[in-house]
């Protein structure tokens, strides 16, 4: 089984089955200088060989890190460099990550940062590594929070052996379908059904592979659709604003990701459940992760400490805590042209403690060409409600307006740079409406930053003209 991504970089193949590691010299291109592989200690003493001689190449060089999130940090980050430095690696050769999340997260960031950028190959071992290889996120970790330092950085390919996931330890089983269970309540509800279903202690190898390629068939087509998580792909974060702040808040290593992930998704779940009426099936969730072994959060965690590491997550914005919640189990992924996507889904929290959370910037609202005018109007009377009742402060404000730019401009860049004049007017609005001292000019002078120095779209030079004409006195002093 093969699956296409399309990056903004390069197209890249997922090459899902088994005995794949006997066929790495066939995989894999012949033009590399060299080869580096990357693997943990666990994972070299059970394969390291077998890729090896998969590869039948000369020049092979290897490093074997330390098992864990541990390693996932600046220290073997740059003793990673210094190990490729020495084995003359140049900027046509390769690297290999060889093992779970913690190890392609880490040797792509390498590989990305190498000579300003080589190619690497994804060997994902792990259940957990369907999604993390997919989609081009590399990173390590700061203390202060997980994948604080990275980048983008899509692989070459990703070669995923599923023979080698019989070796899986339990938690690792239970990390890995956390994920799976992220991509089903986001995208298809029958893969949900299917999954709260089935029973990790007796796991069916022979559907796993049919899981597995469900998975990294929703992350391929959301990560097409937005590389950089500008809109889209932050459904993907599902349950991962409370899951980082359970890692960092417990130590690295403590607790799975998949699992701490899971604990986020409850969360998730039941903050969706009480601000909309909805179902999710929360119950049902609960139930699955206490069949299966999953560490639940216990009310002894310190609540304002999570509270904090979740305000340093780096999808934040000005130190308010960003999240995904759900309206509905299911985000329709249309199969036709266009890209069509069901975004009402994905709302944001913007500020205030957790009994205060706002509702977010947008309603249910399906993105397509025949009610791209609707999202505009809806999105526009919500701004401009939320900030006049709510008193959004002039840099709240500037970001929701930047934030809900970015979304519809992810769906529709020509479209709406083409047909959408006056946007800018919004926040300016919203200030002059709000009556608040200075509070017109604070706006204007943190758009004009944010519009002048990021030109990413046309809007930012409609959003320069309507400001122009609402306060010109401004405007040149920032274009002197």
């Amino acid at each position: 089984m093969t699956i296409q991504v399309k990056s903004s970089k390069n197209e890249y193949p997922i090459h899902i089955g088994k005995a794949l590691l006997k066929h790495l010299d066939e995989l894999i291109p012949s033009h590399y200088t060299s080869v580096f592989i990357v693997a943990d200690q666990t994972v070299a003493s059970l394969y390291l060989n077998q890729v090896i001689s998969g590869i039948n190449r000369k020049n092979v060089h290897t490093t074997v890190i330390a098992s864990g999130e541990t390693s996932k940090s600046i220290h073997t980050f740059y003793n990673l460099h210094t190990e490729a430095i020495k084995a003359g690696l140049d900027r046509k050769s390769l690297i290999i990550a060889l093992g779970g999340g913690m190890v392609g997260d880490l040797a792509g960031f390498v590989a990305s940062t190498f000579m300003r950028g080589i190619d690497f190959v994804q060997l994902p071992t792990t259940i957990l590594a369907h999604d993390s290889s997919v989609g081009g996120k590399v990173a390590i970790n700061h203390e202060a929070g997980k994948n604080l330092i990275g980048n983008f950085h899509s692989p070459a390919m990703v070669i995923y052996d599923v023979a080698t996931l019989q070796s899986l330890p339990e938690k690792e089983i239970r990390s890995g379908f956390a994920e799976l269970m992220k991509e089903a309540m986001i995208a298809n509800n029958g893969f949900y059904d299917q999954l709260l279903s089935t029973k990790l202690h007796k796991l069916d190898y022979s559907f796993l592979t049919d899981f597995l390629t469900e998975g990294m068939r929703i992350k391929a087509k959301i990560v097409e659709q937005d590389e950089k998580e500008n809109g889209a792909r932050k459904f993907l974060n599902f349950g991962h604003t409370l899951g980082h702040a359970l890692e960092a808040e417990l130590g690295y290593g403590k607790m799975t990701h998949g699992e701490a992930v899971a604990n986020g998704m409850l969360f998730a779940a039941t903050v969706s459940e009480r601000l909309y009426g909805c179902d999710l099936r929360f119950k049902e969730l609960l139930g699955w992760m206490r069949q299966n072994d999953y560490p639940i959060l216990h009310e002894n965690m310190d609540c304002d400490s999570l509270l904090l590491r979740m305000k340093t997550d780096k999808k934040n914005i000005s130190g308010h805590v960003q999240m995904v919640l759900l309206k509905k189990n299911w985000l329709s992924c249309d199969e036709g042209t266009g890209g069509s996507y069901t975004l009402g889904v994905f709302e944001r929290i913007f500020g205030g403690d957790e009994s205060e959370m706002t509702r977010g910037i947008r309603g249910a609202t399906t993105v397509n060409k025949n009610n791209y005018t609707e999202i505009i109007f809806h999105t526009k009377e919500l701004l401009r409600e939320m900030t006049i009742k709510n008193n959004v402060s002039p840099e709240d404000i500037s970001h929701m307006f930047i934030s809900a730019t970015n979304d519809i401009t992810a769906a529709f860049p020509a479209k709406a740079a083409r047909e959408f004049p006056g946007w800018g007017h919004v926040p300016v609005m919203c200030m002059r409406e709000m009556e608040v001292p200075g509070s017109l000019e604070k706006c204007i002078r943190i758009m004009m930053v944010v519009n002048t120095e990021k030109p990413q779209t046309e809007m930012n030079h409609i959003f320069h003209r309507d400001a122009k004409e609402l306060r010109p006195d401004l405007i040149a002093e920032k274009e002197r």
